[in-house]
C-alpha cells in the first residue's frame, strides 16, 4: 500500500493538471442578440460555462465551455454565433542565425560610439523603425537621390544586420545593436543597381573625410581597377581606414574588386550550417567567411517580399534576386545550363540558370 499511495497521488494529480488544461483552452466568443445578454449568460452558466470577459460594445461575451454548453449555445436561438476565442501572440524582434554564429551578442558594443562605419550602398531608409534611432549621418550624390532613400533595398539590408535597433520588440537585431556605433552613408547605387568604379573611389574618400574607421561594401565587379586598388591602398596605409567587401557571388575561383586588392579584406559567405555558400567566390584573397545565405535584415518600409516557387506541383525553396521586376509567371521549366549563352526556345518559358563563370546580370542578357 505505501508504494500505491505515491502512483495514486500522482496519477491523480496529472488528471487534474490535464482537466484544467483542457478547460483553459476551450474558450469561445458568443456573439448574442442585441438585450440578450443576461437570458444567455444565465444559460450557459446552468450548463456548466464561465464567462471570462464581457465585450459590452460588440454584444459578446469570452468564456469557457464545456461540451454541453457550447451545444446549448450553438443552439440556442439568442446566439448569432459561437466562435473558438483564437490565440494571437506578440510580434517580437527576431535574431537572425549570424548573430550568435559570429558572437555579437557575448561582446558589448557600448564603447563604438568613436567608431564610424561607412555604408557604400543603394541607400538608407531612415524611416525604418529598426534604423531611424541610429547615430547616423550621410552624403548626397547628384546622380544617385538622397543618401536616406533607398529605391531597391540593399543598402537597408546590409544597415540592419550592421546596427538594427535591439530590445525595441521590432524587426531584426544588428550586429551592433544598441545605437552606440556611427554610420555614415554613401549611396553609389540608385534604381539601375549599377555604379562606375571612379564612384566607388569617390565614396570611399568621402568615407574618409567623415571619420570612417570602417568602410563596407556589399558589393563588386570581375575587372580590377588601378585608380580603386590605389584608392584603397592609401586609405588603409596612410589613414588608417579598414575596407572590408563581399568576396563575390559568382561562384567560381575567379577574383572579385574591390574585395581581391591586398588593401581589402574579402568576405566569402556560409550559410546556418557553416557551409561555404555555393555561389560565393573562393579564391586565394578570401580572408574571413560570414554568415551570407539568406541573411534575415531590414527593408525599406514596403518593400519586404516573398518569393514561392512550384515546379510540377512540388513546392521549393526560393527567395528573390535583390533588384529584380516584381512579378508572377507561369510556364514549361526549360534548363539553359550555365547561362553563358543563348537560350533556344526560352521565350515564354520558365529559364532554370545554373551558377558559373559570368555575373548574374550578363546571365540575364545572354
Amino acid at each position: 500500500m505505501i508504494k500505491t499511495i505515491p502512483i495514486l497521488i500522482a496519477s491523480t494529480l496529472a488528471m487534474a493538471i490535464s482537466v484544467h488544461a483542457n478547460s483553459a483552452d476551450d474558450r469561445y466568443i458568443v456573439k448574442f442578440k442585441e438585450g440578450k445578454g443576461p437570458a444567455v449568460k444565465a444559460m450557459m452558466e446552468k450548463n456548466g460555462g464561465r464567462s471570462a470577459m464581457a465585450l459590452e460594445k460588440r454584444n459578446a461575451m469570452a468564456a469557457h465551455l464545456p461540451a454541453g454548453a457550447l451545444t446549448a449555445l450553438r443552439n440556442n436561438p439568442n446566439v448569432e454565433y459561437v466562435e473558438e476565442d483564437v490565440k494571437r501572440y506578440p510580434m517580437a524582434e527576431e535574431t537572425p542565425f549570424g548573430i550568435p554564429m559570429v558572437q555579437a551578442n557575448q561582446v558589448s558594443d557600448v564603447l563604438a560610439g568613436n567608431q564610424t562605419v561607412c555604408i557604400i550602398d543603394s541607400g538608407y531608409d531612415l524611416s525604418h523603425e529598426d534604423l531611424s534611432s541610429n547615430s547616423v549621418s550621410g552624403s548626397n550624390d547628384s546622380g544617385t537621390g538622397f543618401w536616406y532613400t533607398d529605391e531597391n533595398s540593399h543598402g537597408t539590408h546590409v544597415a540592419g544586420t550592421i546596427a538594427a535597433i535591439g530590445g525595441n520588440n521590432k524587426g531584426v537585431v544588428g550586429v551592433m545593436p544598441n545605437g552606440n556605433i556611427k554610420l555614415h552613408i554613401v549611396k553609389v547605387f540608385g534604381v539601375d543597381g549599377w555604379a562606375y568604379s571612379s564612384s566607388l573611389v569617390a565614396a570611399a574618400d568621402e568615407c574618409a573625410s567623415n571619420g570612417a574607421s570602417v568602410i563596407n561594401m556589399s558589393l563588386g565587379g570581375t575587372f580590377k581597377s588601378r585608380t580603386e586598388d590605389r584608392a584603397f591602398a592609401d586609405l588603409y596605409n596612410n589613414q588608417n581606414i579598414l575596407s572590408i567587401a563581399a568576396a563575390g557571388n559568382d561562384g567560381n575561383t575567379r577574383h572579385s574588386y574591390p574585395a581581391s586588392y591586398d588593401s581589402v579584406v574579402s568576405v566569402a559567405a556560409v550559410d546556418s550550417n557553416k557551409v561555404v555558400a555555393s555561389f560565393s567566390q573562393q579564391t586565394d584573397q578570401v580572408e574571413l567567411s560570414g554568415p551570407g545565405v539568406d541573411v534575415l535584415s531590414s527593408v525599406p518600409v514596403g518593400m519586404g517580399l516573398s518569393t514561392t516557387l512550384n515546379v510540377g506541383g512540388n513546392s521549393i525553396e526560393a527567395s528573390g534576386m535583390e533588384g529584380s521586376p516584381l512579378d508572377s509567371a507561369t510556364g514549361a521549366l526549360v534548363d539553359c545550363g550555365l547561362g553563358e549563352s543563348a537560350c533556344a526556345n526560352a521565350a515564354g518559358k520558365v529559364c532554370l540558370i545554373s551558377r558559373g563563370n559570368i555575373s548574374f546580370a550578363d546571365k540575364v542578357l545572354a
